[in-house]
């Protein structure tokens, strides 16, 4: 029971304090309670830390017997905790930065709702076996479902939320047919051992649900979605995906297909990392971040060394995380910003150090350079939208001056943290050079940018590059977000209600009985026709 301790107190203090400031109308006491809730199973999850692995087996569950992978369990182990670690210290410093935007729609319900989701995005984390991971993935996408519905008022994110909810519903399924598929073939489905004729289906359903089909998503317009509950949404999809990638064996795939598949990850991700450093605010790119960050995993597997997914996902999601929560700057924020950055560059015993391991494991290569490449636009990126003018925490309260920086700090102490103590492999120097590489280009890059920037010699909106950079992106844009392949669908849908209201426009006019009978007399002269010899 100790593995779900933390998923069920937050989900029962987090509903207790909303009912409370429904009751006494209390935002103070409210946001007290949710923060001890916070505190509390943050101090759970780094109790697991000395009792891995700790473990909940569910046996005979609705009559799934027989086999390891047709049980319910739910598992902390050092592939799990990082990620468990990486969620509740992120949910802890929204929560601790929540008063610096009382004026962004940060009140009791959002935070209520964001711990009910952060909840089961832990038992998603935790989930071990493929039934465990496909009920964990079916409960996080209902409650997102009804939250959002609740939340949004205008139809067309209404609309984007049942397409959101539909393509991560066939990221499930996908790994259901897995299942099956593994369950006929007299093996049933387990991560560790995972056969290659069900391997595809399970990157499949997890590529879905990472966003990378269409490559692109909804909701940032909306305020309620934008700064906090958005941010700690975002991060508990990518971790609930990722940490299935982090289970499955080496050497995955066949050499025909791993060069195929990475030729996919790698134009998506220098596409999305390319939209991330275009991007007017984080908040606009933060989709296209994360598809980079769920790039990063998939190419770990493909190159068989899914052990570093766990390090790339913490080291940039943390990071990430404090650029996305951030909404006031000052001289601290500044160096937390810094120090972010170093995280995510991968140089000697630093966050993200060990994880080049896994993106370059045989040397200077074509999928070195693309690596490289993408990193480096990825934190060009992150450096351009913490320069971007933000607001001062207001001097008036006290609470908020004190409590918001102390809450992006606890981010850069747990990335630098699990740097340490993460698990096996979360330390070492990593490939320096590529490390080097990308943080000297960085800081010419970076350098330049900022000295013409500060002399009024920017590019201006008009200005001949800027205009086919804008019309380049845009074409690329409309193919590879596969927007064009929704436009069919609804195409063939109206196509389809049309032909339906014809048939009932026949049916139920004056020859409709005389209809019935000729398509009955049809119906049963085919029947005959496939069983008499």
């Amino acid at each position: 029971m100790l593995v779900i301790a933390a998923p069920i107190f937050i989900l029962l203090i987090s509903i207790a304090a909303y009912l409370f400031y429904r009751a006494r109308n209390n935002l103070g006491m409210a946001w007290a309670m949710d923060v001890i809730a916070s505190i509390l199973a943050f101090g759970l999850i780094i109790f697991l830390r000395f009792r891995l692995p700790t473990e909940l087996v569910v046996k005979d569950w609705q009559g799934f017997t027989g086999h390891a992978a047709n049980i319910l369990r739910f598992q902390a182990d050092y592939t799990s905790w990082p990620f468990a670690m990486m969620l509740m210290a992120v949910t802890l410093a929204f929560i601790l930065t929540a008063p610096a935007r009382l004026g962004q729609l940060s009140n009791p319900v959002i935070w209520t709702r964001t711990l009910v989701m952060v909840s089961f995005g832990l038992f998603a984390v935790f989930a071990q076996s493929p039934l465990a991971v496909v009920l964990a993935w079916a409960g996080l996408d209902v409650v997102e479902f009804v939250l959002l519905q609740s939340s949004l008022e205008s139809e067309r994110l209404r609309s984007q939320v049942v397409l959101s909810f539909g393509i991560r519903v066939g990221g499930t399924i996908a790994l259901v047919s897995a299942m099956v598929i593994s369950q006929a073939s007299g093996l049933p489905l387990e991560f560790e051992s995972i056969q290659p004729n069900a391997s595809l289906l399970v990157l499949l359903g997890i590529g879905l649900r990472l966003g990378i089909l269409p490559l692109n998503l909804p909701f940032t317009d909306e305020m309620v979605l934008r700064r906090g509950f958005g941010t700690v949404l975002r991060i508990i999809q990518a971790s609930t995906c990722l940490v299935v990638l982090a289970r499955l064996p080496e050497q995955l795939f066949p050499p025909v297909w791993t060069s195929i598949l990475l030729s996919i990850t790698f134009l998506a991700m220098i596409y999305a990392a390319s939209m991330w450093l275009v991007s007017s605010d984080e908040l606009k790119g933060r989709p296209f971040f994360m598809i980079v960050v769920g790039g990063f995993g998939i190419t770990c597997v493909l190159l068989g060394h899914p052990a570093f997914v766990g390090i790339w996902t913490t080291a940039l999601l943390i990071s990430g995380g404090v650029l996305f929560l951030s909404s006031a700057r000052g001289i601290i924020w500044l160096v937390l910003i810094g120090m972010a950055m170093v995280g995510m560059t991968g140089l000697p015993y630093t966050p993200a150090a060990p994880a080049w391991l896994g993106l370059i494991p045989a040397g200077f290569n074509l999928t070195a350079i693309s690596s490289i490449i993408v990193l480096i636009l990825l934190v060009l990126g992150y450096f351009k939208h913490a320069l971007r003018k933000r607001d001062e925490v207001p001097a008036s309260d006290p609470v908020a001056r004190t409590l918001y920086p102390l809450g992006l700090a606890l981010l850069i102490v747990i990335q630098w943290g699990l740097g340490i103590f993460g698990g096996p492999g979360y330390w070492g120097v990593g490939v320096w050079w590529a490390s080097v590489a990308v943080s000297f280009a960085c800081l010419v890059v970076g350098g330049v940018w900022f000295f013409l920037g500060k002399n009024g010699r920017v590019l201006q909106p008009n200005s001949w590059i800027v205009m086919v950079g804008g019309r380049v992106g845009l074409i690329l844009s409309s193919i590879l977000s596969l927007g064009w392949i929704f436009v069919v669908l609804k195409w063939f849908y109206a196509l389809f209600s049309r032909f339906v209201q014809f048939l009932t426009e026949v049916l139920e006019g004056d020859g409709g009985v005389l209809w019935v009978l000729v398509l009955l007399a049809l119906l049963v002269t085919l029947i005959q026709g496939s069983v008499l010899p």
